[in-house]
């Protein structure tokens, strides 16, 4: 951890369709009743100019071009927005993120990029300091139509395959997802809670 950075940085990883937006809400929520600053961040960052807005464009619209101009994307998006991550954590706020750099990772893998190209694109930005996997079956209720991540179940299971690969080679701590939310939540919590003693 930088010496500076007083704040913790927690990711939550995953396939799409797995409630990682409401996880971290509510982690959030129960570490500010905790007496912690915290703040939530949803990476890609669609306001951030003009990365964020080509990505959504990417995922939403059709945007079409090469699959590793769209990882680079992702990755100055990230760069972007990190003297803001910064700030956050030398102030000493808990940063709380869906999705960094190895959701890019593992999408870009499922779509031909190697792991060599995508992990030196990312090289240099800030690590987490706890990763958390989410996996399990997806829930079917919020697919958002036209997200190109979500529509095919056979790219998206790719993504989980590649997501699970990840979490080995980088150890991300894993929760199974399909479940309620409060059981899901109370097994994240017990993470954050062994790792940092709360």
């Amino acid at each position: 951890m930088n010496p500076e950075q007083k704040g913790k940085f927690i990711v939550l990883y995953g396939p799409n369709n797995l409630g990682k937006t409401s996880q971290a809400k509510m982690l959030a929520e129960t570490l500010e009743e905790q007496g912690i600053k915290t703040m939530t961040i949803k990476y890609p960052v669609y306001d951030l100019k003009p990365t964020g807005h080509k990505l959504n464009a990417v995922l939403r619209e059709g945007l079409q071009m090469p699959e590793i101009e769209v990882q680079k994307l992702y990755a100055q998006n990230r760069r972007d927005f990190e003297p803001t991550l910064r700030n956050h954590l030398t102030s000493g706020a808990w940063v709380v993120a869906e999705d960094y750099t190895g959701t890019g990772i593992a999408w870009g893998l499922v779509r031909g990029v190697s792991l060599e190209a995508l992990e030196a694109m990312n090289k240099g930005l800030r690590q987490e300091d706890l990763a958390i996997l989410l996996h399990g079956e997806r829930f079917l209720n919020n697919i958002e139509e036209g997200h190109r991540n979500e529509v095919d179940d056979e790219i998206w299971s790719r993504a989980q395959e590649m997501h699970l690969f990840l979490a080995k080679r980088y150890g991300w701590r894993k929760v199974y997802a399909t479940r309620s939310k409060e059981a899901v939540h109370q097994d994240i919590l017990a993470i954050i809670c062994e790792q940092y003693k709360l």
